[in-house]
C-alpha cells in the first residue's frame, strides 16, 4: 500500500494504488492494482495453471478403503480384518505410521504398523488381528484407524463384541500346546532362513499368554494363525528352495543345528546296526 491519504468528509482512508493478490492451488495467481477511494466491487478470475506451472501439485494424499462399518468379534476369540491404504495423490508418501484408537491396545496387532513409503497411485494392505479377552464387555465400541505422516487419513468403524457362545470345544490344553509347539518350530525355521516373522512371533506370544490364562481355545486359534503366517515365508519344498537352502546353510546357528541332527542320526544308525 502506498500513497495513503485520509478523506475527512467520508471518514475513510484512501489508498492509491491498492494491490489485491488472489491465489489458489492448481491455478495461476493474479495481482490486481486498484484505487480505493469509495466502495467498489472487484471480481478476479483465475486461470488453470499449465503443466509444470503449479507449485503445489506434487502432493501425496491418503485414504482408506475396504473397511467394514462393523467388525464382529466374539469374546474369547480372534478375527483378522484387512484394509487398503491408498495414495491417491501424485507424490510418494514416506514413513507412515498406522494406529487404532477407541479400543484397548492389547486387543489388536496391526501388520504393518509402519510403512516406509507408498508411491503415487499405489496402495498397501494393512491387516489387524483382533483378539478379544473373555472378560471384555459385550457391546459396540467406536474405533478409528489412522495413518499419518506429512499427510494423514482416518476412518471410523465399530467393533461389535459378541457374547461368547460357550459351545463345547474339543480343544484341550494338550492340543493347544501342540499347536503352540508346531508354530514355534515353523517360526524358528523361518528365522533360521533369515525371514521376517515378527507378526507371527507376536501372535505366538499372545497364544502363550492365552494358554497360561487357561484360554486353550483362544491359544490354539492364535497358535494356528502364527503357524500360518510363518508358513507363508518359510522354505518348505525343494523345488523352490535353492536360494532358501543357501540362506539356511550360510547361517551359523542353522549349521550347528544341522550338524547336531546329523550326529544324532549317525548314532541312531550305529546303535541299530549293533
Amino acid at each position: 500500500m502506498v500513497n495513503g491519504s485520509y478523506n475527512s468528509s467520508s471518514d475513510y482512508l484512501n489508498f492509491t494504488p491498492y494491490t489485491i493478490s488472489a491465489s489458489k492451488v492448481n491455478y495461476n495467481s493474479k495481482f490486481t492494482p486498484i484505487n480505493l477511494t469509495n466502495d467498489s466491487l472487484l471480481i478476479i478470475s483465475l486461470s488453470l495453471a499449465s503443466t509444470g506451472g503449479c507449485n503445489n501439485c506434487n502432493l501425496p494424499a491418503l485414504n482408506w478403503t475396504s473397511i467394514s462399518s462393523v467388525i464382529q468379534v466374539a469374546q474369547n476369540s480372534t478375527n483378522q480384518s484387512c484394509f487398503n491404504l491408498n495414495n491417491t495423490g501424485n507424490a510418494t508418501v514416506k514413513n507412515v505410521s498406522v494406529n487404532i484408537t477407541g479400543i484397548d491396545s492389547s486387543w489388536f496387532i496391526i501388520q504393518p504398523n509402519f510403512v516406509d513409503n507408498i508411491t503415487a497411485g499405489s496402495n498397501v494392505s494393512v491387516c489387524t488381528n483382533f483378539t478379544i479377552p473373555s472378560d471384555a464387555e459385550a457391546k459396540n465400541y467406536s474405533a478409528m484407524i489412522n495413518a499419518s505422516d506429512s499427510v494423514s487419513s482416518s476412518s471410523n468403524f465399530t467393533i461389535q463384541i459378541l457374547p461368547s457362545t460357550n459351545q463345547t470345544s474339543n480343544v484341550t490344553n494338550d492340543t493347544a500346546w501342540q499347536a503352540i509347539t508346531t508354530a514355534n518350530l515353523t517360526i524358528n525355521q523361518a528365522e533360521l532362513q533369515g525371514k521376517n516373522v515378527t507378526y507371527a512371533r507376536q501372535l505366538l506370544d499372545q497364544a502363550v499368554s492365552a494358554f497360561n490364562s487357561g484360554n486353550y481355545t483362544q491359544a490354539q486359534t492364535l497358535a494356528d494363525q502364527a503357524n500360518l503366517e510363518a508358513s507363508k515365508v518359510v522354505c518348505d519344498n525343494w523345488w523352490s528352495n535353492v536360494n532358501c537352502l543357501r540362506d539356511t546353510i550360510s547361517n551359523p546357528i542353522a549349521i550347528t543345528i544341522i550338524l547336531i541332527a546329523l550326529f544324532g542320526l549317525i548314532v541312531i544308525v550305529a546303535v541299530a546296526k549293533k
